[in-house]
């Protein structure tokens, strides 16, 4: 949408005058991100282009510099590693479809169109032709199957260590991919599954050129040759990504020379590097800074949707939560109210269950499951005989990461656990995730990379997903096999109202069942520009999803 000052955005949405209203009223339902505010003027033209967020034509030229809070440098789509590394997938290669979050509607990206058979299982695409992979290689069938098969096949000598991507495309339900001319590529599903046009714009779902894949192997990501708008010039692990338009893009060269993702860990740095202008847009800005920032006079600010969920995982393979009473407990111990106000400075809304606001199978009844009940709470825990008991929080050590670790082990001991709290850098903590052994409770969040129920759901349950195996070991609950029918069930239902109540019951089922997941709040990410950025797409940006090939300064 087209930034607007607070006074007409507020007579724009009727009323909704304060962002706690917009939040409470409008059910996060906005076609477009709301602009928090944009007073003053300023900020240096860098740069003949469209029209965008912001104002004003995009010129030709300038460097623009996003602010990320971290960067491991490697961009397999098989594995994530930080936000900042899945970004820039997002520059550098693009899936068959593509959701802008202007619309939550797949449209044609590398595929310029599809066939969907009969019976629901077979996608056949039909390859957009003048594609041109970084290495100047053009864009065929078999760089797609190439491309699938590196994530489906254990044996594959390009997969990465530890890969998880399959099941963000469908899981062991993907049977089957086909090159079956040099324009036209065929995927097999063993059910149907409606989601599935939407899944394919997943960073995990980018085409990659198969001349590099052959040539890098399992270095992929450490030297990432895509079809996107940008292509891979330089990567500084823990610094800095450089990023290099394509001239041959096939949307059209963007009309930025270059994007820099500078890696900023301090809010306050971030916070001074926005106001100063040497950073132009970033969406890791601390709550806290919000209303000073809107304040500024030469900042736009953004308030996306909140497609977030911000969570505690549990180990069931831990004696301790083996425990559905315990595991109980903790949900029931939590303050979301503390953490939305002191981790989010209020810019939050506390959570139903896994569904977010914006997304199909949301119901607010679901709320009485993320409520703070410490007698509920202690009267499970004492009936699990397990007061006293022992039990370690891991969590990030950036961003609102810390203050939600300590408002949750402020929480669980006073419901009468001991709680050993650790605060870790981002690389070291999805090492101790992957290992089973190593962690007992950690925070997580799960982004919507693809606005669906299901992709979201299905990655974190199925029995066949990594997190379900590695990270709760859920896969082996006795109500696991249930878990798996409604999914698939969920997937296969056609119908909009029918689908989204299938949800709504299997939310009930996880927090009366299964409960390996505590609910503790539903984000956006606060976003900012300086105001001579233009084409800027916040709305994405609201889940972590960077598309610049628009963006650029205002003339």
């Amino acid at each position: 949408m087209d930034g607007y000052t607070c006074d007409e955005l507020c007579k724009r949405q009727s009323g909704l005058l304060t962002r706690r209203n917009f939040l409470r009223l409008s059910g996060f339902g906005l076609a477009g991100a709301a602009l928090l505010g944009a007073t003053g003027c300023g900020g240096e033209r860098r740069g003949v282009g469209d029209r965008g967020e912001g104002g004003g034509s995009a010129q030709r030229g300038g460097t623009l510099v996003f602010g990320v809070d971290a960067i491991q440098g490697n961009f397999d789509p098989g594995i994530f590693a930080t936000f900042g590394d899945w970004m820039a997938i997002d520059c550098i290669a693009r899936g068959l479809t593509h959701i802008d979050y202007r619309s939550t509607e797949p449209q044609p990206a590398l595929a310029e169109s599809w066939k969907i058979s009969d019976d629901g299982r077979v996608y056949t695409f039909r390859l957009r032709d003048g594609v041109t992979f970084h290495d100047g290689n053009p864009l065929t069938a078999e760089d797609c199957r190439r491309s699938f098969l590196r994530l489906m096949d254990e044996n594959d000598p390009s997969r990465p260590e530890g890969t998880y991507a399959i099941a963000e495309l469908g899981g062991e339900n993907v049977k089957e991919v086909r090159a079956v001319d040099e324009r036209t590529f065929e995927i097999t599903l063993g059910e149907p599954d409606v989601a599935f046009l939407a899944r394919l714009s997943n960073p995990n779902g980018v085409i990659l050129s198969a001349a590099a894949i052959d040539k890098y192997g399992d270095r992929i990501g450490n030297n990432l040759v895509g079809a996107g708008p940008f292509k891979l010039v330089d990567a500084q692990a823990g610094q800095k990504v450089t990023l290099e338009a394509f001239e041959d893009y096939w949307e059209g060269r963007p009309p930025l020379d270059r994007v820099v993702l500078q890696v900023l860990p301090d809010p306050q740095a971030l916070t001074s590097a926005l106001q100063s202008g040497q950073v132009q847009a970033s969406n890791f800005l601390p709550y806290s800074s919000v209303d000073r920032l809107k304040n500024s006079g030469n900042l736009r600010l953004y308030e996306p949707k909140p497609y977030i969920d911000i969570f505690i995982e549990m180990n069931v393979s831990v004696p301790l939560l083996s425990d559905l009473r315990v595991r109980q407990a903790i949900n029931y111990a939590i303050d979301r109210k503390s953490i939305i106000d002191e981790a989010f400075a209020g810019l939050a809304k506390e959570p139903a269950y896994m569904v977010s606001p914006p997304e199909l199978g949301y119901d607010e009844s679901l709320e009485k499951y993320s409520t703070q009940d410490m007698d509920r709470a202690r009267k499970l825990l004492k009936e699990a005989r397990a007061e006293g008991e022992r039990v370690s929080l891991l969590s990030q050590n950036i961003l609102f990461w810390p203050k939600v670790g300590q408002i949750v082990t402020s929480n669980l001991e006073e419901l009468g656990l001991k709680v050993e709290a650790q605060y870790l850098d981002s690389g070291t903590l999805a090492s101790r995730k992957a290992d089973p052994k190593a962690h007992e409770l950690f925070t997580e969040q799960r982004s919507a990379f693809v606005p669906d129920p299901d992709n979201k759901l299905s990655p974190l349950l199925a029995s066949d997903s990594f997190v379900a195996q590695n990270f709760t070991v859920s896969h082996k609950l006795p109500i696991q096999k249930e878990i798996d029918r409604r999914l698939v069930e969920a997937r296969q239902e056609t119908d909009p109202q029918k689908r989204a109540q299938m949800y709504v019951s299997l939310q009930r089922l996880l927090a009366e069942k299964q409960m390996v997941r505590a609910m503790v709040a539903y984000i956006f990410t606060p976003t900012a520009t300086t105001l001579d950025v233009t084409g800027f797409n916040a709305d994405a940006l609201g889940t972590y999803r960077l598309f610049l090939e628009k963006t650029g300064f205002s003339g």
